[in-house]
């Protein structure tokens, strides 16, 4: 486990496990995704929007994170808090 991650992150994936997956509703990969996108998002937040930062918390290239920030259209997101 990273050791800069916050708690809050560290357990995120139990919430959403409690949320998505006990409805019976999702895949196994709308589950990862919606981790996923909710993970950035947060390092994102944390990073005050640094995407370099991002990438290096979350342990993937730069291009990486630019490639799901756009998949996961959490560029709409992002310029409503960083305007």
């Amino acid at each position: 486990m990273n050791p800069e991650l916050p708690e809050e992150l560290l357990n995120l994936s139990e919430t959403l496990f409690e949320k998505y997956c006990n409805s019976g509703e999702v895949s196994l990969k709308e589950f990862l995704a919606k981790i996923e996108r909710q993970m950035i998002v947060a390092i994102l937040e944390a990073t005050n929007g640094n995407r370099k930062k991002a990438s290096e918390i979350l342990g993937i290239r730069l291009t990486t994170l630019h490639y799901k920030i756009k998949r996961y259209h959490i560029h709409m997101y992002l310029q409503t808090l960083f305007i």
